[in-house]
């Protein structure tokens, strides 16, 4: 067995890029060796990336492929010899295109009857030529947000690739691409070690990777970052505040960390903590601490890729950028203050929110009509703090410092409120409003934040289908996509059950009460493009198959918060009861039986007569039917589901008897059909409420 090397060098690709193509490279040479049959299940795959290179290491791979026995075959056999034996032209051109006389053809089957084969035996070919004719196009593939050309108009690429290395243990794969020739020799880290040196063996790569400046490994890379900033918290008796995001961005643009401890002014600890956050976060990339009293510490982490002479030079370099970003915030922070939020709201009317829909001061509008009627719905008790929120949410977009550091938006806004005297939940609510900002995002702590972002989540929806702005194919340009599953994941967090429709209704009032109109076409839009949004979330929420979440959802106006417990109890009620699935087929078979009878028939089945039910078992259906009819409606609005789907399981005996034993519409008189389809609906009414069970499949 060989180890195979394969490494492309770059020039530095952007952080967000070299993961995933190192994944996708990875990938391309897997499927090319396992095709080819040259790795086995024990081999070892490994792909490594870092500014300046992307490279795949497989140990186990085979250099030659093993001989092997194949069977080809041809025409039908009928057609390649005649009723004397004799082999016709169809014969004689498939045995000389495989190397063979015709004689020694055989007929076997086929997917359509006999035909003729041939069994040769085919010699294994060398893994370097199969891996030289299908890098290049593995390469030229992998595929990037923005790419670029260089030289006489190399590439496409993420950035100018400058050599590749190609080995196959020692023997050198020889492929091509943009203009270069693989070989042995690879560089070590770009500024400490930039000479080239060759690889005597694939194998080597690693320890020769490491004696020249380069940690292969992303993960070694992080522990390494972490263990510098440990020992700088340590040191200034503070806490690193945790920022995997940023940890995983800084880790991808070093070859080799060197962390660094900063300092800055104390005097800009006078501003708020989220502003030297983003300042030293956003824009230095730059960690940052905490006091053991939660207090920003005046000391930032700096990861450097390079040893200078003198790293002292270095950290001051670093903490000179960052004091010139910090008095720029100092100044846009007293500037914001001097000119108040009520100037900042004032100005709104200049921005506009969509083309069509007036400007954010005209959605400030809506937006506080809109929590006028959210709030009690969610049992807000601050109506007055909430609408105050709701009409200052945007004035931060108007100042200074959000015009700086964008990401800031709302959590300023907070800021300048409560320094206008505004109350802490006003306050706090405008900070909130926009989270979740993404799919992982923390939620809003306070009531008065989670109903402001509903919100404004289903005013921007409604009003941007209102307009025809939704989402096509991959173009979203407001995020609307992202807005449906904050508005979902804030909805089942809620401590109160309110549905989408409701929601889309209050929305629509409002735009039209404003003067903007609303087609009737546009609630099924918006209540149909959330809930396919929904039915996303909801499998990867409670890891299920996709046919409980679309029986649960098949139920129109579900609080998206009891749609997550009713897909939660039938996942488990699924794997406690073996026969689950087979009630399923079932509760599917009473609907089908329903929906295909005669129309007369099922209108005149509007009720069952106790009296026409002529036999023991039909007796026995209705009565649990009725029995169990009050204590469903009682669990239902306890939402107690578990206990529900543990009645519903209940019917699995009687169901099986029932259909073994009763023929439903062959029945002695087209009443006593109507009376037993009369039963199932009973049976039916019972339990479909909570789901379309017809909609689950029995595997």
């Amino acid at each position: 067995m060989k180890t195979l090397l394969i490494e492309i060098g770059t020039e530095e690709i952007p952080a967000r890029d070299a993961p995933r193509a190192a994944d996708a490279l990875a990938n391309g040479v897997r499927d090319v060796l396992a095709e080819n049959r040259l790795i086995g299940d024990d081999a070892q795959l490994r792909a490594f990336f870092t500014p300046r290179r992307l490279a795949v290491m497989v140990e186990g791979c085979k250099a030659v492929q093993d001989d092997r026995t194949e069977v080809f075959t041809g025409p039908p056999w009928d057609r390649a010899f005649d009723a004397s034996g004799k082999p016709t032209r169809a014969a004689i051109g498939f045995a000389r295109s495989h190397g063979v006389e015709p004689e020694v053809l055989k007929p076997v089957e086929g997917k359509k009857g006999k035909v003729a084969s041939v069994t040769l035996q085919v010699k294994g070919r060398r893994a370097s030529a199969i891996l030289a004719e299908s890098l290049p196009g593995i390469i030229t593939t992998l595929e990037f947000k923005r790419t670029m050309r260089w030289g006489k108009g190399q590439g496409p690429f993420v950035r100018p690739v400058h050599y590749l290395v190609g080995l196959l243990g020692d023997e050198v794969i020889p492929f091509e691409v943009f203009g270069l020739k693989a070989d042995r020799v690879v560089r070590g880290h770009f500024f400490m070690h930039p000479e080239p040196v060759a690889l005597e063996r694939a194998e080597d790569y690693g320890k020769v990777m490491a004696e020249r400046g380069v940690e292969l490994d992303v993960n070694r890379r992080k522990a390494l970052i972490l263990q510098g900033l440990s020992k700088i918290a340590t040191k200034h008796e503070a806490l690193v505040v945790q920022d995997d995001a940023l940890l995983d961005e800084v880790a991808n643009l070093v070859e080799y960390p060197f962390v660094l401890a900063g300092h800055f002014d104390e005097r800009f600890l006078s501003l708020p903590a989220e502003v030297l956050i983003e300042a030293m976060r956003r824009h230095q990339r730059y960690f940052t601490f905490r006091r053991q009293d939660n207090s920003l510490a005046p000391v930032f982490g700096v990861v450097a890729n390079t040893l200078a002479r003198d790293m002292a030079v270095v950290v001051k370099g670093n903490e000179r950028v960052l004091s010139a970003r910090l008095y720029d915030a100092d100044y846009f922070w007293n500037q914001d203050l001097k000119s108040g939020i009520e100037a900042m709201h004032a100005a709104l009317g200049e921005r506009v929110f969509m083309a069509g829909l007036g400007s954010v001061a005209d959605k400030a509008v809506r937006l506080q009509a809109l929590v006028d009627r959210l709030g009690p719905m969610f049992g807000c008790k601050d109506p007055d703090a909430l609408r105050d929120a709701a009409r200052l949410c945007k004035a931060d977009l108007m100042s200074q410092m959000v015009g700086e550091f964008a990401e800031l938006q709302g959590v300023m806004g907070g800021y300048y409120a409560q320094k206008a005297g505004y109350s802490e939940t006003a306050a706090k609510a405008i900070k909130e409003h926009y989270l979740p900002r993404f799919a992982e995002d923390r939620l809003p702590e306070s009531k008065a934040g989670a109903v402001l972002s509903i919100a404004d989540r289903i005013d921007s929806i409604v009003a941007g289908f209102s307009r025809g702005y939704e989402p096509r194919g991959g173009k979203d340009p407001y995020a609307m996509r992202r807005q449906a599953v904050g508005l979902l994941r804030l909805l089942m967090a809620a401590d109160r059950y309110v549905t989408v429709e409701a929601l889309v209704d209050h929305a629509a009032a409002v735009l039209k009460q404003n003067n903007i109109p609303v087609a009737d076409d546009v609630r099924p839009r918006v209540v149909d493009f959330i809930r396919d949004r929904f039915d996303i979330l909801l499998r990867e929420t409670v890891s299920v198959s996709a046919d409980f979440v679309h029986a649960v959802l098949a139920i129109p106006n579900v609080p998206p918060k009891e749609a997550l417990q009713r897909v939660t109890a039938l996942k488990e009620v699924y794997e406690t009861h073996a026969g689950f699935r087979d009630l399923m087929l079932a509760f599917k078979r009473m609907t089908n039986i329903r929906a295909k009878a005669p129309k007369d028939l099922v209108e005149s089945a509007d009720g069952v007569d106790e009296g026409m039910l002529d036999s023991d078992l039909e007796k026995e259906v209705f009565e649990k039917a009725r029995k169990d009819m009050t204590r469903v409606a009682d669990l239902r609005e306890k939402r107690e589901f578990v206990a529900v789907l543990e009645l519903m399981y209940g019917y699995q005996d009687v169901l099986e008897r029932f259909f073994d034993t009763v023929r439903v519409l062959d029945a002695p008189t087209q009443a006593v059909a109507a009376n037993r389809l009369a039963l199932l609906g009973q049976v039916l009414n019972v339990f479909n409420w909570f789901a379309d069970f017809a909609m689950i499949s029995r595997r």
